[in-house]
């Protein structure tokens, strides 16, 4: 008499099954230069976040040049900078600069490091593919963008304080 045909035949069979594929072997992973000669191919910008290159601290030659920033505006709309960071800066995939509350700081040097060594998730680095004249034009249009905006310890001092916790549901 076999045991095939009843549950307890089955679930040794399954048993069996389940132990054999249990014991192939992972499959191999691509070696580390096929892998990025993989990427490679796929990769379409030679842009890429960060550098190792230290700057001195200088401050803009062009800040408050007329015409200087008009070149940056023209730099800003010819880049594609607001594709990221909206047409007159308000933000958008990337971080919005009409404020004046950045995470890598708002002064023209920041402005320009950020510019020419790229930031993580998303600012690509610009250091080789654009002058440093040009990266000081855009820094001083950037500024420009942010110049009238007041920072969020202005704002909240202009609010004065708040209520917190005496919600009363709309009732004096």
């Amino acid at each position: 008499m076999t045991t095939s045909g009843t549950p307890r035949g089955m679930l040794f069979s399954a048993a069996l099954l389940f132990v054999a594929a249990c014991q192939r072997e992972a499959p191999a992973l691509p070696e580390t230069n096929e892998l990025a000669e993989r990427q490679s191919k796929w990769r379409t910008s030679t842009l890429e976040a960060g550098t190792t290159t230290r700057l001195e601290i200088t401050p803009n030659p062009y800040e408050g040049d007329v015409r200087e920033i008009a070149e940056g505006q023209r730099l800003y709309s010819w880049m594609n900078c607001a594709g990221c960071h909206g047409t007159l800066g308000g933000g958008g995939i990337g971080p919005p600069l009409a404020d004046r509350d950045w995470i890598y700081g708002g002064e023209s040097m920041q402005i320009y490091q950020s510019i020419m060594q790229g930031r993580p998730n998303g600012m690509p680095v610009y250091e080789g593919k654009i002058t440093v004249q040009s990266a000081w034009q855009l820094a001083a249009y950037v500024r420009t963008l942010s110049a009238d905006a007041p920072s969020a310890e202005a704002e909240a001092t202009q609010q004065g304080p708040t209520d917190q916790g005496t919600h009363t549901g709309g009732r004096p």
